[in-house]
């Protein structure tokens, strides 16, 4: 416990806690400095004092435990299905490289693209579509399996 700095230190922290007789100090107060701390610091200790009282309760320990438990077997269950999708995962990422290698080689096969690019024209001017508008077709549907083949890429490298 330290020393006071002021002999009436004491004299006015009394008056503070009985909650009286403060007025006799006033011209104390005043002057010196260390008593008006002391009544700054027991004003603000009485008034978390009161506050503690409107506070909630500190829920009980068991309940606090058996919250905790059933937390821990959430993250427990998530960290359980996060590791079982992992080879999945992986599984995906290999099929979706060897379907793009298959793409690129078949595209940089001459005979089966020009074949297959001359049987969609075809097609698709027996169906009353111009050349350009098969062309256009040609591109989207490379253009939707390159944008389904990136969402499956994403959607693996997240998970992994």
């Amino acid at each position: 416990m330290r020393k006071p700095l002021c002999s009436r230190e004491k004299d006015v922290l009394l008056a503070v806690r009985e909650g009286h007789g403060l007025e006799a100090h006033r011209s104390h107060l005043a002057s010196c400095s260390t008593c008006r701390e002391t009544v700054s610091v027991a004003d603000w200790l009485r008034l978390a004092a009161g506050e503690s009282d409107d506070m909630t309760l500190v829920p009980e320990a068991s309940a606090i435990w058996w919250r905790a438990q059933v937390v821990k077997r959430l993250c427990d269950r998530e960290e359980r299905i996060h590791r079982r999708a992992r080879p999945l995962a992986l599984v995906q990422v290999v099929a979706l490289a060897v379907s793009m290698a298959t793409i690129v080689a078949v595209a940089l096969t001459s005979e089966i693209t020009a074949d297959l690019l001359n049987g969609f024209i075809s097609f698709a001017e027996q169906s009353g579509f111009a050349v350009g508008t098969a062309t256009l077709l040609a591109v989207a549907a490379l253009a939707s399996l390159a944008a389904s083949a990136l969402i499956a890429w994403r959607t693996s490298a997240e998970l992994l």
